[in-house]
């Protein structure tokens, strides 16, 4: 390894979560033909350089405003991404959803499934999902909404509670855990 004058660490935004980008500097004299430029990047996987330590990553995605509260929209570990509750007053779009369960499911979903756009993942990487409903009464209307989203026979697993006092006069919160890839 004599032939590289170092290894800088690039960092560990905007990556896949086992990935971390390298940036290996080539000295001018050493320069080769094969090599454009005096530095090249590579993709590694942090887990050979740091075994045993989990890597995560706290992130705001674009598709849901960020929380004055304290806590995390999206929580990334080296395995799955998990997404903090949405309901649909958490964004302009949901507003217009409140009252109607089967609306609010579809927007509150929607938007999760714009946050999983953002980790380049999609709804089938879902693979628990915890859905909060203000009545137990209104689970026809958020089953059939819910249903939509996911393909049949791969629906990820589910829970539905009922909590009374939701965000916003919310009657859907939804939460889920993917898995990356």
């Amino acid at each position: 390894m004599s032939f590289w004058r170092g290894c800088v660490l690039q960092g560990f935004r905007d990556v896949p979560a086992t990935l971390m980008v390298m940036r290996l500097r080539l000295p001018a004299k050493d320069a080769r033909a094969d090599v454009p430029h005096d530095s090249v990047q590579i993709w590694v996987d942090y887990r050979e350089f740091f075994p045993g330590k989990a890597m995560i990553r706290h992130l705001q995605p674009k598709a849901v405003p960020p929380s004055s509260a304290p806590f995390s929209q999206v929580v990334v570990d080296d395995t799955y991404a998990h997404l903090a509750g949405l309901v649909a007053a958490d964004f302009p779009e949901g507003h217009a959803a409140l009252g109607d369960v089967g609306a609010e499911t579809r927007a509150v979903l929607g938007a999760i499934q714009r946050v999983l756009e953002e980790l380049d993942l999609d709804m089938g990487r879902v693979v628990r999902v915890d859905v909060h409903l203000a009545s137990l009464d209104d689970f026809g209307a958020m089953d059939e909404a819910y249903d939509e989203f996911f393909e049949k026979g791969r629906q990820p697993a589910r829970t539905t509670t009922e909590s009374r006092r939701l965000f916003g006069r919310s009657r859907v919160e939804i939460t889920c855990m993917a898995r990356l890839r």
